[in-house]
């Protein structure tokens, strides 16, 4: 076949192209190789394009591809790069099909992963996308007497050479115990050892072999990580043709080098080591070998870990640990101390959620804590060495260090606090006094004592005794805003202008000084009788120095001097961000709901919870007289809104999956129902047991324009957090814009805003569940299947009246009505809860569809449906008929503008709206229809038999 080169890639080629002998620059090596074939006229060549032209050239490659154009180029790989994996499947001739599915394809992914899983440290906040590449069908080779069939695989991952080995002897070593298919080459031959070993090139995606077809996607793997598992999650991109159109193919090149990188686990080093070359000394990648201290001045303390045989051993290794510490190490010793008076209940027998969660604050507060976790460890009775501390070791490797809403210091502090409040006081004391008596020291060298002003230390210094007094209950929210929050209440709340922590300062951080004078004072006076004693004058000397700071935290400008420099101090980057945006936990009076865990707990600063239903959660109890009642009540009242079983039990999944936040249905609900129907009283329910998390939001939000990314929006930033979004009810022409809709219901697309009051942009993925409350039906332009699988309609059928009339066809659901039925919400508001609470612990927020709502939502699809309409008016089935592009719009303009309001669609996609009704357009020509003009006779039909009109009539 002649090849069809597109000109764009050849001329870059061209300009590129190494001319080995014109040139004895050996620097000069190539990048791509195109295969030459004299019967097809194809001429081979070397090229090296540089790495900062690769992705334009991988650009104009995906071009000429998605054009139909051949090419015939391979690439060289990288030392470390992109895992890269060409399996050669050879069978006996007579195989005419494939012989491996889909269902071998996923295994094969499974156990990639899965020696992945065992080699390096993963975290779940990278993905990794694994794409799968076949040709059309098996090739049959006559000349040979084989069939011949293939797979390759490209793995968005960076590895080197020497793991891609290890990785090829276990695939080649564990595939042939789940693939059974009749190959006749050998599982060494299947794995292409030179691609693995990146001597080989790769076949450049959208080239091929002369005479050849090509490789194309056929799946693409999405492979997150649960942390808590510790196990991988595969997931499908299941429109690969559209993921294709929108992806940058240097993803799919083997020279991309925006890869994720991933650490050896510590357990695979020695495995590792083995496939290094000799000259590698194994030293080089050991990590055992940990030092004590890694900061510069300690490196000289080191210790094998593994090596330590005994108790003595290790906490002789981490008393030469805390003795290398200094002042200005004061986190890393508040962690220790912090982490050693936790109970057993953190180590012991059962521990191990607990347990691990001291690994990964230890972790994400400092590197340098790996032996204080191992010391931590070390308490439990089951505690064997060395084993144990391999284990710990493990355990930190597979542990990733985030740098947002992980679990920190402060967490530690936390838990000790809860759990051993007499010895976290005692140890917060240490650190405070610790701290005062720095910053005393401080003025005693730097200042000139008969000057009050200058007798102090600075502003820093009185900062850093406030964080140690403070330093776990109050957030600095904002530099320029004076933000301030305090954790209370289980949750954060917001602290005017840092009040309460100012008045500290003339509080508790005073008094703390005046003290401290006193001791002072107290030790001079009972300091040997020697004038010239130094301790004695030194003790004085501090006394002087905390009087003039008790003088200064009285004053006003002082105290404000503080905390302008305290803000800094106590300064949380992202903090907004990070408030609210946990969607499986939900902020109570009393505590927090964890629906990850499902369990109700108090709440934990790293929880980042700001929000509050503002009742108290209750277990249910029916051993509780007025709970019953209160059920009972509850249950009447929505079997009179929902009068049918299926619609009960579909509202109720629905408002309990308000709870949580993952927006796992997609749906945007509409109640819908003429008055005095029971959906106001529903959402007024719904407010008052949610709180902060049941909001009001313009109609705007999904009908007016898109605001630009990053502008302010008021709107938007309310829904931060909320899980039950209840839109304004719409007038008749009010129109739904799908793409705001798709936005808001996605569960996945981040949004960028902020309020007016705000200086700081803020993102988050909405968590709410969207419903609108409506008389009219909102207008829908569109009628592709994204938009329609998110819209459900609920009818509340049932109408409240004070004269009930039974049978009534018309109303066939009538209830008397309870004016007073919202003074009753207070009663309620904490059973309903917690009759929510139980229904979603079981559905986990999934909403089964049911027969009534569906047929709803489709008939309201139906309504909405203008083209299907204009079919059924103005299109005709006759075999000797044709209806053009040009004749279908022109039609299709006057009939939109008569039946129709807004911008009507363009001629392209009118046409592609009659492609999937009928069948696709040859050549901008439809065969079998025509239009259709009412009464009209047509004198090219009138013999013929009456023709066929609509829809209907293509079943």
């Amino acid at each position: 076949m002649k090849s069809k080169r597109t000109q764009s890639v050849q001329s870059m080629l061209t300009q590129h192209k190494v001319d080995k002998q014109a040139t004895n620059d050996k620097s000069e090596t190539h990048t791509n190789t195109r295969i030459g074939n004299k019967d097809a006229k194809i001429h081979g060549g070397s090229y090296a394009i540089p790495d900062s032209e690769y992705p334009e050239f991988m650009n104009k490659v995906k071009m000429a591809t998605t054009a139909g154009q051949y090419e015939y180029l391979t690439e060289k790989q990288l030392p470390e790069g992109t895992l890269a994996i060409d399996m050669d499947l050879h069978y006996d001739y007579e195989v005419e099909d494939r012989q491996h599915g889909k269902e071998h394809i996923d295994d094969l992914i499974d156990v990639i992963f899965s020696t992945l899983n065992d080699m390096y440290v993963f975290n779940a906040e990278q993905n990794i996308i694994a794409y799968v590449m076949q040709k059309p069908d098996v090739n049959r080779v006559k000349e040979k007497n084989i069939t011949k069939d293939g797979v390759h695989l490209l793995v968005n991952i960076k590895m080197d050479r020497h793991a891609m080995k290890y990785l090829r002897e276990q695939l080649m070593a564990k595939i042939p115990e789940i693939w059974d298919i009749p190959i006749i080459n050998t599982w060494g031959g299947v794995f292409d050892e030179g691609v693995m070993k990146g001597t080989t090139n790769w076949q450049l995606y959208g080239s091929r072999k002369p005479h050849h077809g090509r490789y194309s996607v056929s799946y693409i793997y999405d492979i997150g990580y649960d942390e808590t598992d510790n196990e991988f999650i595969r997931d499908e991109i299941n429109d690969v043709s559209a993921h294709l159109e929108e992806l940058d193919w240097m993803n799919l090149s083997v020279r991309n080098t925006n890869l994720p990188t991933f650490q050896l686990k510590t357990s695979f080093i020695s495995t590792y080591e083995k496939y290094l070359p000799v000259n590698k000394t194994r030293t080089q990648f050991s990590r055992n070998n940990i030092p004590v201290r890694k900061s510069a001045g300690y490196s000289s303390l080191s210790k094998d870990l593994t090596s330590i045989k005994s108790q003595e051993e290790l906490d002789s290794l981490y008393n030469e640990f805390m003795d290398s510490l200094t002042a200005n190490d004061h986190k890393l010793i508040s962690a220790c101390k912090m982490t050693m008076i936790l109970p057993s209940e953190y180590y012991g027998n059962g521990s191990y959620d607990k347990w691990i969660r001291v690994c990964w604050a230890l972790k994400n507060t400092s590197l340098d804590l790996l032996l204080a976790w191992v010391k931590f460890s070390s308490q439990t009775a089951s505690f064997r060495f060395p084993d144990s501390i391999m284990e710990c070791i493990e355990k930190w490797d597979e542990t990733a260090v985030q740098s947002d809403g992980g679990l920190t210091l402060g967490s530690i502090c936390h838990w000790a606090k809860t759990s051993n409040p007499t010895e976290y006081k005692d140890i917060l004391n240490q650190s405070i006094y610790a701290k005062i008596e720095q910053s005393i020291n401080y003025a005693v060298q730097n200042s000139n004592l008969n000057n009050k002003k200058n007798g102090i230390c600075g502003d820093a210094d009185f900062a850093e005794v406030l964080f140690a007094m403070k330093g776990d209950e109050y957030v600095s929210a904002g530099i320029k805003s004076v933000l301030w929050y305090r954790f209370v209440n289980h949750r954060y709340e917001v602290c005017e202008s840092g009040t309460s922590l100012r008045n500290e300062i003339g509080g508790t951080m005073r008094s703390l000084y005046n003290q401290k004078a006193q001791e002072y004072l107290h030790e001079s006076t009972f300091q040997p009788d020697d004038a010239e004693s130094k301790e004695n004058e030194l003790a004085k000397i501090k006394a002087k120095v905390c009087m003039n700071v008790f003088a200064h935290l009285g004053k006003t400008t002082d105290r404000e001097h503080i905390m302008i420099e305290s803000r800094h101090m106590f300064y949380v980057m992202d903090f907004f961000d990070k408030l609210d945006q946990d969607p499986y936990l939900m902020g109570f009076n009393n505590g927090v709901m964890d629906f990850r865990e499902k369990v109700f707990r108090p709440g934990k600063p790293e929880d980042y919870i700001s929000m509050s239903t503002h009742i108290n959660y209750i277990n249910l109890d029916n051993n509780d007289k007025q709970q019953r009642e209160i059920v009972h009540e509850i249950t009447e009242f929505m079997h009179q809104l929902f009068p049918i079983d299926e619609e009960y039990e579909y509202m109720f999944d629905h408002l309990a999956s308000t709870l949580i936040g993952n927006s796992i249905n997609q749906t945007f609900t509409m109640y819908t129902g003429e008055g005095r129907n029971g959906k106001s009283v529903l959402i007024s329910l719904m407010a008052k047991i949610l709180g902060d998390y049941k909001v009001e939001v313009p109609l705007s939000l999904v009908c007016g324009k898109r605001v630009a990314e990053g502008g302010t929006s008021a709107e938007k930033a309310a829904l931060k957090g909320a899980r039950y979004a209840v839109f304004q009810e719409p007038t008749k022409g009010d129109r739904i814009n799908e793409g705001k809709m798709k936005e808001l219901t996605s569960g996945k697309d981040p949004i960028t805003c902020r309020a007016p009051y705000m200086t700081n942009m803020i993102t988050f993925i909405p968590q709410a569940t969207f419903a609108i409350a409506c008389n009219v039906m909102m207008d829908v332009d569109s009628n592709d299947g994204g938009t329609w699988r998110r819209i459900r309609v609920a009818e509340f059928l049932s109408y409240f009246t004070e004269k009930p009339v039974k049978n009534d066809s018309t109303k066939p659901y009538q209830f008397v009505v309870d004016c007073e039925i919202e003074n009753k919400f207070d009663r309620w508001k904490e059973v309903f809860m917690s009759m929510l609470i139980d229904r979603v612990l079981k559905t986990n927020g999934y909403v089964k569809d049911c027969d009534m709502v569906m047929a709803a939502s489709n008939k309201y699809r139906q309504s909405q449906d203008l083209f299907s309409q204009f079919f059924e008016e103005r299109i005709v089935i006759d075999a000797n008929k044709t209806l053009t592009k040009t004749e279908l719009y022109s039609e299709f303009s006057v009939w939109y503008s008569n039946n129709a309001s807004g911008k009507t669609p363009t001629a392209r996609e009118t046409a592609d709206n009659m492609d999937k009704l009928i069948k696709k357009n040859i050549k901008g020509k439809w065969t079998g229809i025509g239009l259709s003009y009412g009464d009209a006779v047509d004198e090219n039909t009138e013999a013929m038999e009456p023709v066929q009109t609509g829809l209907a009539d293509l079943e």
